[in-house]
Order: C-alpha cells, then sequence, then structure tokens
C-alpha cells in the first residue's frame, strides 16, 4: 500500500470518527462527557489538518522528484547522444567533434557546451577549407586550404 492510499485512509477513518463524536455531541448526554467528546473532536480536527498538510507536502515532493528525474533523463541522453562524437583537431586545424558513424558530419563545440547540436555547413571554399556553425556562425577550419595561386604580374605593354 503506498503512502498517498495509508494517508487518504487514515484521512478517511477520522472523517468517520469526527461524524461519530458530532453525533454523540448532539445527544442527551452528561455535561462531562460533552466536554470530552468537544476535546476529541478538536485533537481530530487537528489530525485532519496535519494529514492534509502531509499531503500537501507528499504531492510537493512527488512533482519535485518527477522534475529531478526528467532533468536526469535529459542528461542521460545528452550522455548518450555526445558518446557517439569524439572531439578531434581536423586536417585544417580546427577542433570540433565528429560524429563517428555515417552520416559524418563535424559539430560546433561552442554549441556543445550549450547542450546544442548543429552539424557544421561547409563553405566550399577550397582557399579556405572552412565550415560554418549555422547557429552561431562560427567559422572553423576543418580541410586544408589551398594557396593562392600567384599570378605574374599585370603586363601594361
Amino acid at each position: 500500500m503506498d503512502i498517498l492510499t495509508t494517508l487518504n485512509t487514515a484521512h478517511s477513518a477520522i472523517k468517520i470518527a469526527r461524524e461519530t463524536f458530532s453525533t454523540l455531541l448532539d445527544s442527551k448526554i452528561e455535561e462531562k462527557a460533552k466536554e470530552k467528546i468537544n476535546a476529541a473532536m478538536t485533537n481530530i480536527g487537528n489530525l485532519q489538518d496535519s494529514l492534509f498538510e502531509i499531503r500537501n507536502e507528499l504531492f510537493q515532493l512527488q512533482t519535485e522528484r518527477d522534475n529531478l528525474k526528467k532533468e536526469l533523463d535529459e542528461v542521460n541522453n545528452w550522455d548518450s547522444k555526445m558518446s557517439e562524437y569524439k572531439l578531434i583537431k581536423t586536417q585544417g586545424g580546427g577542433m570540433v567533434y565528429a560524429y563517428q558513424d555515417e552520416p559524418h558530419h563535424y559539430i560546433c563545440p561552442r554549441c556543445v557546451a550549450k547542450h546544442e547540436i548543429h552539424p557544421l555547413q561547409d563553405q566550399r571554399n577550397p582557399y579556405t577549407g572552412a565550415y560554418q556553425c549555422p547557429a552561431c556562425d562560427k567559422y572553423f577550419d576543418i580541410n586544408v586550404a589551398i594557396d593562392l595561386p600567384e599570378s605574374d604580374p599585370p603586363s601594361y605593354y
């Protein structure tokens, strides 16, 4: 039997006891008995209040537990996702996370720190070899850059 069921059962039993005492109080009995019944009803009322507070506290604790469980699940999910990536230094000298499976791609370490995954986009510029993060616009040197060809000075004659 869980604690909430136990509390609800106790609350019902106290309610029945209070109603019983109230019925006795309404009947014709001695004054001393009435005083004792009133004292018992006051105690039962206090007990009901305490049970109500305990039930509210239990609800708050259960809500907090559920929120913490959700946070833990998110952390575990993130750790599971990140286990598929490895921090590497690329041929171009950039430090990025590389996906270990297919489709091969890189993600931004700056965004990883914020628990976000954004595949870097190839800028298709062989002279820089750069990829760009679509979220934070940071560039990473992934491929080796090709040197610009030296051209002959222009001839004016």
